[in-house]
């Protein structure tokens, strides 16, 4: 770690053994850090280990003695065309096939979603306000589709008057302003977004060229429960099942705190727990972690909770929380902390748990896949690390798992933090400590110790 002094970086270093008690490098690790999306470790290895491999969330459809449709949303993060094998008109047409097996094919009454707890915990405390606009910092919602984001595609016209825009998925009841002109001036053309925090509005101002293709942006939702709503029932009607009532949210305990009157018609499934992990650790994906975090609160009835959840499974596996702050689940968050030694401690718990092979298979691998596709691919580390990438402005962060020359597991966690710096030569820093851990070698004493 010498050479760096100049930089003014705050530097965490921890390096543990899996396979021999050994603490192999320590530097500032029991220091708060911000851990951007180093943070996902701890979501998805808390996650896994409470749920299991076979976890899904389940999206259930009840009717009663009136005319509703009643539905209980649990926060399934894989509605998207992403997932949901190509297209999420799937998943519409399979609700929609699934209603009229149940003879239902026109809803004379309401349609109540039940959210849950979800809407107990406002995410975005600590989130920077230029990034709200940006897809990655898409809010959670008990019913999202497309993680709650919306594609807008922008088309010239003729020189003088307004691009044409178009938003995908349509019917999101979203309001549109659009003040993008047409010009003839290929230097002219720049597209800005705004969106209203308050309604979902998005301004679209600038210029785009006479002759230049379509241009898309992908903008997250304000309001994410009322996309919601808008794009579910305009799903259905497209569907052919006909919605006459309103559509709203309301927790089923305010009705009937059993359900008993309810007869479930059936269940919607995600995909498996082990398959979302792999677009939040593999591809740093901040919504399906930030679904995450809520549902490990919301199934103790209590989304609000998931910060003292995730302490308390800290504290019943002998690490200290001292160190934590979690305001989300995606690492986001300035306000979010953890040591580097808690991390790797953390590490060291999956990789005793039955879940490891699942939990490992999830972070991104380097030269191989993920945020690490491109990264450390030299001969020496090429697939030869499995780990979760960090980054925010003033934050770089790298934590994971590397074998040494004789095969000895190691746990790392690696992050540094400099106030609105972008820190650009982590990646040099990191792989000057992964070539000294990958070519260690304890030659016979590691066969006699193991």
């Amino acid at each position: 770690m010498e050479g760096y002094e100049s930089f003014n970086y705050t530097i965490g270093l921890s390096v543990i053994s899996l396979d021999v008690p050994q603490i192999f490098y320590e530097l500032e690790t029991k220091k708060p850090f911000v851990p951007a999306s180093n943070l996902k470790i701890i979501t998805t290895a808390v996650a896994l280990d409470q749920f299991g491999s076979e976890f899904i969330w389940e999206t259930d459809f009840f009717t009663g003695n009136t005319n509703n449709l009643y539905i209980r949303a649990s926060g399934d993060p894989t509605w998207s065309d992403m997932l949901y094998r190509g297209s999420i008109n799937r998943l519409f047409r399979s609700i929609a096939d699934s209603l009229r097996a149940n003879n239902l094919t026109t809803i004379t009454g309401n349609i109540v979603i039940d959210p849950g707890t979800f809407s107990d915990f406002p995410l975005g405390i600590g989130w920077r306000e230029t990034n709200r606009i940006q897809a990655y910092s898409a809010l959670s919602s008990a019913i999202a589709f497309n993680e709650n984001t919306v594609q807008a595609r922008i088309r010239p016209t003729t020189v003088g008057n307004r691009a044409n825009v178009s938003l995908f998925p349509i019917n999101t009841g979203f309001t549109v302003i659009n003040n993008v002109n047409t010009t003839a001036n290929r230097n002219s053309q720049g597209i800005s977004f705004a969106t209203e925090s308050a309604s979902n509005t998005v301004r679209i101002t600038g210029n785009i060229w006479e002759r230049s293709r379509p241009q898309y942006r992908t903008f997250s939702i304000p309001q994410p429960a009322d996309y919601s709503l808008h794009l579910f029932r305009a799903k259905l009607q497209e569907h052919g099942i006909t919605v006459r009532g309103n559509i709203h949210y309301r927790r089923f305990t305010e009705e009937n705190p059993t359900l008993s009157r309810y007869t479930k018609l059936f269940t919607i499934e995600s995909l498996p727990l082990p398959r979302v992990m792999d677009e939040i650790n593999k591809r740093s994906n901040n919504f399906m972690s930030n679904q995450l975090f809520l549902t490990i609160g919301d199934v103790h009835n209590n989304a609000g909770d998931t910060e003292n959840i995730v302490k308390r499974w800290l504290q019943f596996n002998n690490i200290s929380a001292d160190s934590l702050n979690m305001f989300d689940g995606s690492g986001l968050s300035y306000e979010n902390r953890s040591s580097v030694s808690l991390l790797t401690n953390v590490l060291k718990i999956m990789y005793e748990s039955e879940y490891f092979d699942d939990f490992y298979n999830s972070l991104a691998i380097s030269g191989k896949d993920g945020t690490l596709r491109n990264v450390f691919n030299c001969e020496v580390l090429n697939r030869k690390v499995h780990a979760k990438t960090g980054f925010i402005l003033g934050v770089r962060g790298l934590t994971g798992y590397i074998q040494t020359s004789d095969g000895e597991m190691l746990g790392f966690s690696l992050i540094i933090n400099q106030e609105g710096s972008r820190i650009r030569n982590f990646n040099r820093i990191a792989e000057r400590i992964l070539l000294e851990l990958a070519t260690f070698s304890r030659g016979d004493y590691l066969l006699s110790h193991r």
